[in-house]
């Protein structure tokens, strides 16, 4: 692996990002298919389909996860109510974060292939990015509903949701969609090696829990970060 490879998995360079919308950073190979995705979507439901969440940094994505690790954001349970993580011990706190945000420098988002999605003509006030708002009369419905339709048929350019099952691991997403043909690339390079070397970093010093991280390492890997 060269070093913009590292860069890139970890989420600490831009170099392979463009601007959408003058608001986020995405790939700059998944422009062109999202604007096409964005037409379909519209004339088949008329949804407005917009981007919530684009590229996300190492910084960023170390600053919720320590936010989150320190109580000052919220730690959600499997239903996403907010857990008491007094309650908890290092090792069940790092498994609840993981549950719903990556760890520093194993977010998908770092690739900038992965985006963060919701229908713009029926936002609520405030987005909380939790299933319900996706599942029947929630105000994305319509929106997830279509999305389903279209990667089922293999119509949704490529898209894809890596969060569509609960396998134990990272709970089900139905607003995170993939460009598989980068993504893919990306997910096979992070091997359980890789990822060991990586959190041995002294970039990962910074993170909270990271020792907890260290010590359950190969199992973390399987359940949260594993293709």
């Amino acid at each position: 692996m060269d070093r913009n490879d590292y860069l890139i998995l970890t989420g600490q360079t831009e170099s392979h990002l463009v601007s959408y919308d003058e608001q986020f950073l995405i790939h700059k190979d998944i422009l062109k298919p999202f604007k096409n995705l964005q037409e379909i979507i519209f004339e088949k439901r008329k949804c407005k389909l917009e981007i919530l969440s684009g590229f996300r940094s190492f910084d960023r994505q170390k600053f919720i996860w320590n936010q989150k690790c320190k109580g000052k954001r919220a730690v959600r349970d499997n239903n996403g109510n907010p857990l008491d993580i007094e309650k908890l011990s290092p090792y069940e706190l790092v498994c609840s974060i993981m549950r719903w945000s990556a760890l520093p420098g194993f977010s998908r988002h770092h690739w900038g292939t992965d985006i963060d999605v919701f229908d713009d003509h029926n936002k609520p006030e405030h987005i909380e990015l939790v299933p319900s708002e996706y599942q029947q009369g929630g105000p994305f419905y319509q929106l997830s509903d279509c999305l389903s339709e279209l990667i089922s048929a293999d119509r949704c350019f490529d898209f894809y949701r890596p969060y569509e099952t609960d396998l134990g691991g990272v709970a089900i997403e139905p607003w995170h969609l993939s460009f598989k043909p980068i993504a893919k690339e990306y997910q096979e390079m992070i091997t359980l090696e890789v990822f060991e070397k990586f959190i041995a970093e002294k970039e990962f010093n910074s993170i909270e829990l990271i020792e907890s991280v260290r010590e359950n390492a190969e199992e973390i890997y399987y359940r949260f970060i594993s293709p």
